[in-house]
């Protein structure tokens, strides 16, 4: 009796009665009309007797069309969640990104074109004097000037008079040669009171108007880097002095400012609160993938220290991300839909966890291909306020000119390279080792940067390793040399081989 109660009680979990209902449901049916069949077809056998007075009914087929749309629902969104689980046959652009994260992959957001641009012309209204007590106020100085036997001189004071005390002209704060072309930087004397984070212009460049901004540098001598330095209001504009010695018509000869293509912003967060893997998202849509940073600040809104970038917070780089930057104020930045922005920030424990005052800087960009080619941008102007020596303020008027030496604009990764990018990136484990490794790991970078790599293992060519090593005079054969002054050296040969493509109209997959 215990056990024909218990049955009963949980009749529906019972084996037989699972068992029973099995036999007589259809597998095959998922659809309105087979749900709707199959539904008939059972009641005909269980019921035959009654069959023909329940299909009579309304109220029965009414029912009966019910359960069949309410179980073609069912199957629809069961069977839509499933794939949403797998890569290949995910379509929400969340679930794709989501994978892509467990597997330690982040889509890469736009490249903005970014490059050097070069100064045609200066003009300010400091009373500054040329070399016969003339003054320079208001007058349009060009380089390159064949109508002004003065112009070299008259040009470089006129930026002198600009610069801080610290870096005249011959005395940068940094030098570096990169490709036979030496740099060298120096800052402009900025107005405190009036400065501004970037100086902003626009430009028709493949035939829409786009918005750039001149931005301050930094060199890194020891990275041979030369790149655009987070957002500061502390630091001063910096203008880049090259020569190629090829003339002074040379586009890498003259006085160049840095220009990036896209919008700047910020969003400031406070957290009275510390919470372990604090996550924010930033709205704003096209975000740059290269051009983001993260500031603390005080109660003022005023900088107090960078916030170290990580590449992921997956795998062994969430325990030694604070061990290898040096600080505990790490932050992993991910690409989320419409190519925004999330960041994590550490859980208190191999990280320092996020309280207080924080500022995102990031830069919207155009989610679009397009090249910036030489004389693209001409004639556009910026105007920077700086310090004389004699502590007033003053204006210099900068021209500026696009050079050969700005970088394309990429749009962002498609969520179709995404799939068949982030597994092979995750067999790689963030390491180079084999071909096929090589093959794979670049094309993280996005396949508007990389689009194909062939790798190929070779071995040696010459005698079999499987034969003891000698030398084939037999003069030097086993021979052994120690000591404690020796040294080893490689001759580095640089080659080149030209290739020739159309990206427009070629086909890179038979590259």
């Amino acid at each position: 009796m215990s056990q024909e109660r218990t049955d009963k009680l949980f009749a529906s979990e019972s084996w037989t009665a699972v068992y029973t209902a099995f036999t007589n449901v259809s597998l095959k049916a998922y659809d309105f009309d087979t749900i709707r069949a199959a539904l008939l077809e059972y009641t005909a056998k269980t019921y035959p007797d009654k069959f023909n007075d329940f299909i009579a009914s309304s109220e029965f087929i009414a029912i009966l069309d019910l359960v069949a749309y309410l179980g073609h629902s069912l199957a629809f969104r069961l069977d839509m969640n499933t794939r949403e689980n797998f890569m290949d046959t995910a379509e929400r652009r969340a679930s794709i990104l989501q994978m892509a994260k467990t597997l330690g992959y982040n889509k890469t957001r736009p490249i903005n074109a970014k490059g050097f641009m070069k100064i045609s012309s200066v003009t300010t209204n400091e009373d500054v004097l040329d070399n016969e007590g003339v003054s320079l106020a208001g007058k349009i100085i060009n380089w390159n000037d064949s109508n002004n036997i003065d112009w070299y001189e008259n040009f470089i004071s006129i930026l002198n008079s600009s610069f801080s005390g610290t870096t005249k002209i011959q005395n940068p704060t940094s030098k570096l040669t990169i490709a036979d072309v030496e740099h060298s930087l120096y800052e402009v004397n900025e107005d405190a009171n009036s400065k501004n984070i970037n100086y902003s212009f626009t430009s028709n460049v493949d035939g829409k108007s786009r918005r750039f901004e001149a931005v301050r540098v930094k060199i890194d001598v020891p990275t041979s880097n030369i790149y655009e330095d987070e957002p500061n209001l502390n630091n001063n504009f910096t203008i880049i002095n090259r020569n190629d010695n090829l003339g002074s018509a040379s586009d890498r000869t003259g006085f160049f400012v840095y220009a990036v293509a896209g919008q700047l912003g910020f969003k400031d967060e406070d957290y009275t609160i510390t919470v372990s893997n604090r996550t924010e998202a930033i709205a704003d849509i096209n975000v740059s993938n290269t051009d983001v940073w993260v500031q603390k600040i005080d109660s003022q809104r005023e900088y107090v220290s960078s916030v170290v970038k990580v590449d992921n917070d997956t795998r062994e780089t969430a325990i030694y991300n604070a061990l290898r930057t040096g600080s505990g104020d790490i932050v992993s930045i991910n690409s989320i839909e419409n190519n925004r922005i999330e960041l994590h920030y550490p859980d208190g424990v191999f990280g320092n966890a996020a309280t207080g005052g924080y500022r995102t800087w990031f830069r919207t960009v155009d989610n679009e291909n397009f090249t910036v080619n030489a004389d693209d941008i001409t004639n556009e102007v910026i105007t920077i306020p700086y310090t004389g020596s004699d502590n007033r303020t003053y204006r210099i008027t900068l021209t500026l000119t696009s050079t050969r030496d700005f970088s394309e604009n990429y749009s962002g990764e498609t969520y179709a390279s995404i799939r068949r990018t982030a597994p092979r990136s995750y067999y790689s484990q963030d390491r180079m080792v084999n071909a096929q490794d090589y093959n794979v790991y670049p094309l993280s970078l996005g396949t508007n940067i990389v689009r194909k790599v062939k790798s190929v293992n070779t071995s040696f060519a010459g005698n079999s390793r499987f034969y003891e090593m000698d030398d084939v005079l037999g003069h030097h054969s086993n021979l052994s040399v120690t000591g404690s002054d020796g040294s080893l050296f490689v001759d580095d040969e640089t080659i080149k081989i030209p290739l020739s493509y159309n990206k427009l109209q070629g086909n890179s997959d038979n590259f």
